[in-house]
């Protein structure tokens, strides 16, 4: 049998153990544990097997080490030990006492936590860009703001026609830059904070819904969206948030449907279940895609409006979250739909 001695793999059968004597010293050492680290075996034994930990890691194994010397079982430790050229190794010990001696066995973990390393890295990477973009965004409100009044007050002056459509045009830029900081702000909110803040009271859900729709319709007027409804009850909500979830879902199926085909709105509210749904007769999104649409910056598909942030899905689904419902989607050739479920 041989052995990779760069890499220092050792055979799946081959033990790592050692015995530490009451006074702390190494007495066994398994020659698959030696092999690993590096060492020979009459290098180790006979020697404090604090010697071989790594200088950070030595307080919390003394600490373990007393805790199997009282007559404790320690499962899952981890701790780096010692390699002979210099380098540590992270393992994983479940140690007994047997015989006034501890008893160890290891397991190598060092790709783990390499692993572990390396994700931990990305998710604080992933944080300061996200932290970053949070800021900016909340820093463009005021000059958003200033150039919104500046265009309302040149609208009431007397205007050329071609002012008028520039103005018109600066309007409508203004309003997208105000929604994308929105979007940005609630992101933020549900990622870097406590999730999504609601202001719930009991209102009727249609009114609300209808009125997202029409907005919808107002800057997309080439689409048709057909709606029905059935909410006999008041609705524990935040209607605002709710009308977002219907606008982004509404705004998506448009972005992605096919167009002269309509849009279907559905709502209903029985046998102690809420539910909407948006339907639109686009290309069915791809499979590699489907798990990833409620993730922030993603585009559930290749067409629509490439200047989207791609928040869009992921606050509609935090909206359902922060309400106790759930949010799903169904593509195939028949379609694509968005469905949100509420219990009551």
């Amino acid at each position: 049998m041989s052995f990779d001695h760069e890499s220092k793999s050792v055979p799946a059968m081959s033990e790592l153990s050692l015995a530490i004597s009451a006074g702390g010293t190494l007495t066994d050492v398994s020659p698959g544990l030696a092999f690993l680290l590096g060492h020979k075996l009459d290098a180790m034994i006979g020697r404090a097997f604090v010697e071989f930990v790594h200088p950070d890691d030595v307080e919390r194994t003394v600490a373990a080490w007393q805790e199997l010397d009282e007559g404790d079982t320690v499962l899952r430790f981890e701790n780096r030990y010692r390699c002979h050229d210099g380098s540590h190794r992270w393992l994983s010990w479940t140690g007994m006492l047997l015989d006034g001696a501890a008893i160890a066995s290891a397991r190598d973990i060092e790709i783990e936590m390499t692993q572990r390393e390396r994700l931990a890295a990305h998710e604080a990477e992933t944080e300061e860009r996200e932290q970053s973009i949070a800021i900016l965004f909340h820093d463009l409100r005021n000059p958003v703001a200033a150039l919104a009044a500046a265009v309302r007050i040149l609208g009431r002056e007397p205007q050329s026609d071609r002012s008028r459509t520039v103005l018109e045009l600066a309007e409508k830029a203004v309003g997208r830059m105000d929604g994308l900081i929105d979007d940005v702000s609630d992101f933020a909110q549900a990622r870097l904070g406590s999730g999504l803040r609601l202001s719930r009271r009991h209102e009727m859900l249609e009114p609300v819904i209808r009125q997202a729709v029409d907005e919808v319709r107002l800057s997309r007027p080439d689409w048709t969206i057909d709606e029905h409804y059935d909410f006999p009850e008041p609705v524990d909500c935040d209607p605002k948030r709710m009308g977002q979830l219907v606008s982004n879902l509404v705004g998506n199926a448009i972005d992605h449907g096919q167009p002269g085909t309509p849009v279907r709105v559905r709502g209903w509210d029985r046998d102690g279940t809420l539910g909407i749904t948006v339907w639109n007769d686009g290309a069915p999104i791809p499979e590699d895609r489907v798990g990833l649409l409620f993730k922030p910056f993603v585009r559930s598909g290749a067409g629509g409006d490439q200047r989207s942030l791609g928040l869009g899905l992921y606050i509609a689904h935090e909206i359902a979250v922060a309400h106790g419902g759930t949010l799903s989607v169904r593509s195939d050739p028949g379609g694509t739909e968005f469905t949100f479920v509420l219990p009551r």
